[in-house]
């Protein structure tokens, strides 16, 4: 901080404390000049071999107008700043998702088994709640289980990527609260070094501006792991980095209402435990119900859906949600279609399906 000069430590002060910031004025002939800016400075970099072969597969999903746009909202316009995490970006996605889906949006039908119990922990989100200048609160809560790192930042690359479209979260950015316990790190899902250096790592790839960090914990245990990932950040983020460390957890989530958070916000209780996690959970069913629509479903799918049919035989096929809901459709209408006449049989059928 005391390398900063004063106009550049009063925003972080201010970013940090939740106060709000005006927004750059998106003038026609900002966007248009920042496009073309934006596209002269990716030109000039050395290293641009994940975007070179995306450009060469898709050249249509590369030069989308609003994906850029995202990309010069999050460094306020700052064409060098955005092309340089543009390419990043796609770096990233290639290393996590292969070629194959370097130029098409991750979806739920995209994630394996391991990806989707962690997504469905619903320990680390995008909240629907806002700090007092209007940026979407992120949330990580610790679990007692470890995961794969590639797993958690699969599932954190999909969670940031399906929040993005919303412009306001473009313009505003977001803030990240992340609320540690216990005494013990050791079995936690903070039991990975490489994962606590990359996760802060991703930040720098996402079209998305971290405006504050807060690290919550209650224990002393948790100091040097948090001295890491102070580390791993940037250096725009860890002057924004804030160190809570209270005797529980809901002191350390009442000091957060200082920095424009009202603690009644997340989701937490007085043990570090989600409160709202069936909710979430119909959220990303609804979620995962938009995607089919608006994407075509992958030929393979690595973990069915609930409303999906499973073909086999045995009891994990029988109970699953989707072949029960197909039973009861058999069911509901067994009766009508004996009586019916041989013309209204197809229509009897296909109502309501």
């Amino acid at each position: 901080m005391a390398k900063l000069s004063v106009d550049d430590r009063e925003k972080v002060y201010n970013d940090v404390h939740g106060i709000p910031d005006d927004c750059v004025e998106e003038t026609p002939e900002l966007i248009h000049n920042s496009l073309w800016g934006l596209q002269h400075e990716i030109d000039i970099l050395p290293d641009k071999k994940a975007y070179n072969i995306a450009e060469r597969l898709n050249p249509k999903y590369t030069q989308d107008r609003d994906f850029r746009l995202a990309f010069l909202r999050c460094e306020k316009f700052d064409c060098q700043k955005a092309a340089l995490r543009f390419v990043r970006h796609f770096q990233m996605k290639l290393a996590l998702f292969g070629q194959d889906k370097l130029v098409r949006d991750i979806t739920q039908d995209d994630l394996d088994m391991d990806e989707m119990e962690i997504l469905h922990l619903s320990n680390g989100r995008f909240l629907d709640a806002y700090d007092r200048s209007g940026r979407v609160i992120a949330i990580v809560v610790m679990v007692k289980k470890t995961y794969k790192t590639d797993s958690c930042l699969r599932k954190g690359f999909y969670n940031t990527m399906a929040a993005y479209r919303d412009t306001e979260i473009q313009r505003r950015g977001l803030v990240n609260v992340t609320i540690q316990f216990g005494t013990e790190i050791q079995g936690t899902s903070s039991d990975n070094p490489d994962l606590v250096w990359k996760l802060p790592k991703q930040i720098e790839a996402f079209p998305l501006w971290v405006s504050a960090i807060h690290l919550c914990y209650t224990k002393e245990a948790w100091e040097a792991h948090n001295a890491i990932v102070k580390t791993a950040l940037n250096k725009q983020s860890r002057v924004r980095c804030r160190v809570h460390c209270c005797g529980t957890i809901l002191e350390c989530l009442e000091e957060l209402r200082g920095y424009g958070i009202d603690p009644s916000s997340l989701p937490v209780n007085n043990k570090g435990e989600i409160t709202d996690r069936i909710k979430d959970h119909k959220r990303l069913e609804q979620q995962r119900r938009q995607e089919r629509l608006r994407y075509p479903t992958p030929t393979a799918i690595a973990v069915p859906f609930c409303e999906d049919v499973l073909l086999g035989k045995g009891t994990p096929f029988q109970i699953h949600r989707g072949n029960k809901k197909l039973q009861q459709f058999v069911a509901d209408r067994y009766k009508e279609v004996r009586k019916g006449a041989k013309r209204g049989k197809e229509n009897c059928c296909s109502r309501n399906h």
